[in-house]
């Protein structure tokens, strides 16, 4: 069994009088504990962070008590101390991993100036290719990995249909995989590539454009829900009402729910 790999802990000093726990690599998560009354406290923290770090990670954690007391004592202790938890100081504990199945959402686009899907973040879609999510806000040093659940970087997919409309003009479903962070709202993950399109009639004119994704494009059409002649009530040729656009929208295409890149925008 190969040996831990030995890694030290920076304290920096944070908003509010917390202190901020973080190492070189960027993909273990830092996290921010309020400002202690000691430094034997503040390494109570640490020592807890390192116990949930070791746990996932094959490294040995270890920290500069000189660093570390020079960190506390330059915080500035806030006008009102937040009550701080360890389950508040462990914010990954609803971040998951699954590399197995997709989660599925609900999404909108734009579309670029050279006809590719577009994200109100400006971020670009380019078919044939996952996205991978970057967080571009650097609150910390170093920048985190996205998605993060201090910030709302991360592709970002809607549980419900009806949450990413408005957030662009071509709506469709999209598929998230890898790190993700489940909100009340849908998710935001890792990775993400559109599942399908939901297109309304009058958007047909982007279907050449959106081909190049592979994946499936669906039309809105009305749908009769109820013909009077089952009644015995004659309306003439029923296709009239088929393109007078009466009826409800087909469900085609809807299976589940969310939004990346921060936006939501959809």
């Amino acid at each position: 069994m190969p040996t831990p790999t030995e890694i030290e802990v920076f304290a920096n000093t944070g908003a509010n009088g917390s202190v901020i726990l973080s190492f070189t690599r960027t993909d273990i998560p830092y996290t921010q504990v309020a400002r202690t009354k000691s430094v034997d406290e503040l390494i109570e923290s640490v020592e807890h962070y390192f116990l949930w770090v070791e746990q996932r990670y094959p490294v040995h954690c270890f920290y500069d008590r000189t660093k570390l007391r020079r960190v506390w004592q330059t915080t500035q202790p806030p006008k009102v101390v937040p009550t701080i938890t360890y389950e508040q100081v462990d914010m990954w504990k609803n971040v998951g991993v699954d590399l197995t199945e997709a989660l599925i959402g609900w999404k909108c686009w734009n579309m670029s100036d050279d006809n590719k899907l577009q994200t109100q973040g400006e971020t670009v879609w380019t078919p044939d290719e996952p996205l991978e999510s970057r967080c571009t806000v650097a609150h910390f040093s170093p920048r985190h990995s996205a998605p993060h659940p201090g910030c709302n970087c991360g592709v970002h997919g809607a549980t419900e249909r009806s949450t990413a409309e408005g957030y662009g003009k071509v709506l469709g479903e999209v598929y998230g995989w890898g790190r993700y962070c489940r909100h009340e709202a849908g998710w935001r993950a890792q990775f993400a590539y559109p599942k399908s399109f939901l297109l309304g009639s009058e958007q047909v004119e982007l279907i050449e454009h959106l081909r190049a994704y592979h994946v499936p494009i669906f039309i809105m059409q009305p749908t009769l829900i109820y013909n009077p002649e089952e009644d015995g009530y004659e309306y003439g040729n029923t296709e009239t009402y088929w393109s007078s656009g009466t009826g409800k929208d087909t469900d085609a295409g809807q299976e589940g729910g969310t939004s990346e890149e921060g936006d939501y925008e959809g």
